[in-house]
């Protein structure tokens, strides 16, 4: 199990892949700090399709692959802003801002889109 510096487990989800990461998340009971989950979901329009998907990196420190036209799901976050980039477009471009800011809410699983268009 991976664990980050306050000892927070971490589980990734990849739609149709599975999860990997703790089966069981603990909590502190002394760090005020709440956990939540972020869904990363890609659209995207080409003339043709880059089968490698695209990477979606988080704060630097987490990243995953997400298909073209997919969802990634980052859960166990502690609650805070979190910068959020699509990577590895291949020649395509994301609209709206990229890298975005998104924050996490405590007990929910918050959820940002990005439109990717390719030529």
């Amino acid at each position: 199990m991976r664990t980050n510096s306050r000892a927070i487990p971490w589980a990734l989800c990849v739609v149709a892949a599975g999860c990997i990461g703790p089966t069981e998340t603990t909590f502190d009971e002394d760090d005020p700090v709440g956990f939540g989950g972020l869904r990363v979901v890609t659209v995207s329009t080409w003339s043709s399709l880059d089968p490698d998907g695209y990477r979606v990196r988080l704060d630097e420190s987490l990243s995953s692959f997400v298909e073209p036209n997919g969802e990634v799901i980052f859960g166990g976050l502690p609650t805070k802003a979190y910068d959020v980039v699509l990577e590895e477009l291949g020649g395509c471009t994301a609209s709206g801002p990229n890298p975005r800011s998104v924050t996490i809410v405590a007990g929910t699983t918050i959820e940002t889109t990005f439109m990717v268009s390719c030529p």
